[in-house]
């Protein structure tokens, strides 16, 4: 099942993540900048895979996507909706963590980036 087809399961995603949610969610929605922000450093620092990988989900990738910038000075906060939605947009596909939960699970891995 592709990602689009999977995204029309659910009612949407927030800025939290998938909602509805056990968060407390208001509903807000990602700004496309925090989006693209997380599609940029996905171009680079991922690579799909043939299965869901379950050792990190959502809320673990966009700290990843905040210490990058922290490493270049930056102070970003990356919304897990954010995330999930730049995924969804880069062609990978996502599976909903458990029924409340606002996070999700990935094919993709961390790219090895020369050093």
């Amino acid at each position: 099942m592709s990602a689009a087809a999977k995204f029309s399961t659910w009612e949407k995603i927030t800025r939290i993540g998938f909602f509805p949610n056990d968060c407390g969610d208001d509903g807000a929605e990602p700004e496309p900048e925090e989006i693209a922000i997380c599609r940029a450093w996905m171009r680079v620092r991922v690579e799909p895979t043939k299965a869901i990988q379950t050792r990190m989900g959502s809320y673990g990738w966009k700290h990843m996507v905040e210490d990058a910038a922290r490493a270049l000075g930056a102070s970003l906060y990356v919304p897990n909706g954010a995330f999930i939605l730049a995924a969804m947009a880069e062609g990978y596909n996502v599976v909903r963590y458990s029924g409340d939960d606002p996070n999700g699970f990935f094919n993709m891995r961390a790219r090895k980036v020369a050093t």
